[in-house]
């Protein structure tokens, strides 16, 4: 049996057997929220139009929704981020 040690103690403390058997039950697929420290945009075809676009945008980018909607969004992003952005949506990305 793995045991498993917390600061100051000794290694003798028994284990539960991790169970991943849960994992492919996970919602991940059905967003909720945003990660704290992310933006979430959701961009329209073919010019990668901001169509909407998280709340978190202000405190972590300095930008209000209503600035970036129905804007490109190679406006917003540097040119080697969207570089990025577009290699990994044409299915190159490495």
């Amino acid at each position: 049996m793995r045991t498993a040690a917390a600061a100051g103690e000794t290694m003798n403390k028994p284990v539960e057997p991790l169970d991943l058997s849960i994992c492919d039950r996970e919602p991940i697929h059905i967003p909720g929220a945003v990660q704290p420290h992310g933006v979430l945009f959701a961009l329209r075809d073919p010019d990668l139009t901001v169509s909407q676009v998280s709340a978190s945008l202000a405190p972590l980018l300095g930008l209000s929704p209503a600035e970036v909607l129905e804007r490109p969004v190679s406006e917003l992003l540097d040119a080697g981020s969207f570089a990025t952005l577009q290699a990994a949506l044409s299915g190159s990305f490495d």
